[in-house]
């Protein structure tokens, strides 16, 4: 199991203006059909955003396949 925490803060320089979410993830490697994915999810929750930005809690799914070398 991988546990993440970040954020992906960006800045408006000329409207003097901010978005700060903060994520959090949870993952896990498995096997499917002899293949290994990272299958993994999370909550955003937007700390600060821009005048019409997104507001309040967010979701996010991630599907990854992990593929030898």
């Amino acid at each position: 199991m991988t546990y993440t925490l970040n954020s992906e803060a960006t800045h408006d320089w000329e409207n003097h203006d901010s978005a700060v979410p903060i994520n959090f993830v949870v993952s896990k490697v498995v096997p499917v059909g002899g293949q290994l994915f990272s299958i993994g999810g999370g909550l955003r929750y937007w700390v600060d955003s821009t005048e019409n930005g997104p507001e309040g809690f967010g979701a996010r799914l991630i599907i990854t396949a992990l593929l030898p070398k």
